[in-house]
């Protein structure tokens, strides 16, 4: 198998007796990190905002799923900044919901 792959990359992983493993160490090298993209969804993160036109859980929910997002890229923020990020994110006639939640 590991005949088939390009020589320099080839060269560039250590033998290894098991495929598995050398897979293993195929993909611990070859790991795909998109700096650019986790960039854009800290950004959104950040500074999403509510429109006050679309539902309140609508917005949450895609504030969370950048959170997610963030998450497969092993990028681990708490849970924590999510909440803050989403109260944040609300206009002050939210503020109801906010004290509450801080209390």
């Amino acid at each position: 198998m590991k005949y088939t792959i390009d020589r320099t990359t080839r060269d560039s992983i250590p033998a290894y007796d098991k495929v598995k493993d050398y897979l293993t160490a195929v993909g611990r090298a070859f790991k795909k990190v998109n700096k650019a993209e986790e960039g854009n969804y800290l950004r959104l993160l950040a500074n999403t905002q509510y429109d006050g036109v679309s539902e309140v859980r609508e917005h949450i929910l895609k504030m969370t799923s950048y959170h997610k997002k963030l998450k497969d890229m092993d990028v681990n923020l708490p849970n924590d900044y999510l909440v803050f990020q989403i109260l944040e994110s609300l206009p002050p006639q939210f503020g109801n919901l906010r004290s509450q939640y801080n209390t």
